[in-house]
């Protein structure tokens, strides 16, 4: 996924607290936000960054869940 330089460089300084696997699921859902029409769901933001065909999307609203 490319993103600019700018976003990057603040999405970095959040890598450490999440594993990769969560890390790639967080930037994929803030720039499915960012990209996303209307509501800002979940499954819009997932929509938006072409995940559509995804087979499970509750991992994605685990990562949202954590901090619960």
């Amino acid at each position: 996924m490319f993103l600019p330089a700018a976003i990057i460089t603040v999405l970095d300084h959040f890598r450490p607290v999440f594993t990769e696997t969560t890390y790639q699921k967080v930037v994929e859902l803030i720039v499915g936000a960012l990209l996303a029409r209307g509501r800002r769901t979940v499954a819009a933001a997932l929509r938006a960054v072409g995940k559509s065909d995804e087979q499970n999307w509750s991992k994605y609203h685990h990562v949202l869940n954590r901090a619960k």
